[in-house]
């Protein structure tokens, strides 16, 4: 019983310790996805002025319309993703929890349930207090009103 108590603990740890990594892994990828952005961003930056344009004409006009679209995407999916499994992973902690917590209560009851005495076990004395009384109805009658 107790082995069976600790197979089913990991489990459920498992599949939230799954979920916490699986987290991190698209945080991770979000990180490198805004790097990535910038990078380019920059790279961009380098080629229009080896061509001669102005710095700040291309930054004025790269910013909003490179780089800032490339940062909040990435930001937005990859790091939404990863709080949505995240949230998946405490949600499931406690769900196993409360389950853990109710199967052993579930468990308790059964072994009281197991060793609770019935009426074949016990032996029967031959007394006044186990006999059983007839039932005595002593109201009276009611008559009916017409």
């Amino acid at each position: 019983m107790k082995l069976k108590n600790r197979t089913n603990e990991s489990k459920r740890s498992t599949a939230s310790t799954v979920l916490y990594t699986s987290a991190i892994v698209v945080l991770l990828i979000a990180i490198a996805s805004v790097v990535n952005t910038v990078r380019i961003y920059n790279e961009t930056i380098a080629q229009y002025i080896a061509q001669g344009y102005k710095s700040a004409e291309v930054v004025k006009q790269l910013l909003p319309n490179q780089l800032l679209p490339g940062v909040f995407e990435a930001i937005a999916v990859y790091a939404g993703i990863a709080f949505l499994l995240f949230g998946m992973g405490l949600i499931n902690n406690k769900l196993s929890q409360y389950l853990e917590c109710s199967n052993q209560h579930h468990g308790e009851q059964l072994n009281m349930d197991d060793n609770a005495v019935t009426l074949d076990d016990a032996p029967i004395k031959a007394s006044n207090e186990n006999l059983a009384s007839p039932i005595v109805n002593n109201s009276k009658p009611t008559k009916k009103r017409s």
